[in-house]
């Protein structure tokens, strides 16, 4: 590693001139040497101007790192190095919806056949009580659909949501029902209702991590079929923000597990993801990829805290949002969030602030309240599962150093 300075100061370059001044003018020298007077002010407006040129050299020279570089710089360094963000503006979740006929409790048998227009506005309700924030969001199906009289059953139906970003995302928690709190209006029978519901690709533009994450995954990816290729054919998608590619050796599968920033997924959404890697042929001959949705876990954490002195002990607040921030970021930023261990997540808590000293113990429990087992090596022969953390769900005990 060399020793030499590529970025000089503004002292550093203004040295020679300096130097030449006191040659020329030796009386200058108590004025230049204490910065005042009338001799120092041409330098004084030098060394700005100098300043400004190196704050714009560094600006220049973070923009053309992969680390450092943000914003339009980003997206300019990596369309350059690797390959164009195919998507850099906000997108629309996309979705499915299915309908369901229920009996009618005054006159069981009466119910009419009749259609469901496209264009037929559905609304998913807010503050669900499913421990993952929803905002009311609203979409429209995008074909018609008919009901034959006596039949009880129908879709599912293309759905897309009125306003772009991530609003109108839904999750999916684990055995739930994917129906929950969801409803469209104008239909022309009472006793239709929605059965099943999901929507999901939804995002707020071309964020910094993901702009990174796409340039990885593409020069990983870009050499062939491979689990690289997967990976970066994935990130090519319209929404897709985070996943996950295993093998399935029984079946000769390669798994792809998908979720776009709100760790949301829909079957449509999946399924066009899986087609644009086969359009894309990032696809090897005599190879098998499949697209899937992520589910997740909702999970809270108690964890013990030592902080490094008692006197921290009397106001807290800003060591809670830094813990709390790290255990997210624990749980959603790793490339493997389908696993987890204590002594990372007790590290993690322990690396969150510099006030606090240890992590003696952490324990992530679901919402029945029973403690869910750290899983080291997962078996992908099983469903695999995005531990999604709660509003406000890690509960901290802080004690003083022993």
């Amino acid at each position: 590693m060399t020793d030499t300075i590529l970025v000089p100061t503004a002292d550093t370059i203004l040295r020679p001139a300096l130097e030449k001044m006191y040659v020329l003018r030796p009386k200058s020298f108590q004025h230049m040497n204490y910065r005042t007077g009338i001799w120092w002010h041409p330098f004084l407006g030098f060394k700005a101007q100098t300043s400004l040129m190196l704050r714009r050299l560094g600006l220049r020279v973070a923009a053309n790192r992969l680390t450092t570089a943000s914003g339009r710089d980003l997206l300019d360094y990596v369309a350059s190095e690797y390959d164009a963000v195919p998507e850099t503006d906000k997108t629309f979740a996309n979705g499915e919806i299915s309908f369901a006929r229920i009996a009618s409790p005054t006159a069981p048998g009466t119910e009419r056949a009749g259609d469901i227009p496209k264009g037929t506005k559905v609304t998913r309700s807010g503050n669900l009580t499913t421990q993952i924030p929803l905002q009311v969001a609203h979409y429209e199906t995008l074909a018609d659909i008919h009901f034959d009289l006596g039949q009880l059953t129908a879709g599912p139906v293309a759905i897309r949501a009125l306003v772009s970003g991530a609003t109108a995302n839904h999750p999916i928690r684990a055995g739930e029902s994917i129906a929950h709190g969801v409803t469209a209006t104008g239909l022309f029978d009472a006793t239709i209702t929605v059965s099943a519901f999901s929507a999901a690709g939804g995002s707020e533009g071309a964020a910094d991590p993901y702009v990174r994450s796409y340039a990885r995954a593409f020069a990983a990816g870009q050499y062939g079929p491979t689990e690289a290729a997967s990976r970066y054919g994935a990130l090519r998608a319209t929404g897709v923000r985070n996943i996950l590619v295993f093998d399935l050796p029984g079946t000769g599968t390669e798994q792809v597990l998908v979720g776009d920033s709100s760790w949301a997924s829909s079957a449509r959404w999946t399924k066009a993801v899986q087609q644009s890697l086969y359009d894309n042929e990032l696809v090897g001959v005599g190879c098998k990829v499949v697209v899937s949705g992520i589910q997740n876990i909702v999970v809270s954490v108690n964890a013990t805290v030592t902080l490094r002195d008692s006197n921290y002990l009397t106001e807290t607040t800003e060591i809670d949002n830094a813990v709390r921030a790290a255990v997210k970021a624990y749980l959603d930023d790793r490339t493997d969030w389908n696993v987890w261990k204590t002594d990372g997540l007790q590290a993690a808590i322990a690396r969150s602030h510099p006030k606090v000293f240890n992590c003696p113990s952490a324990v992530m429990k679901n919402v029945a309240g029973a403690t869910v087992a750290e899983i080291a090596t997962p078996d992908y022969n099983q469903t695999q599962y995005h531990y999604y953390l709660a509003n406000g769900a890690v509960k901290i005990t802080y004690q003083g150093p022993s």
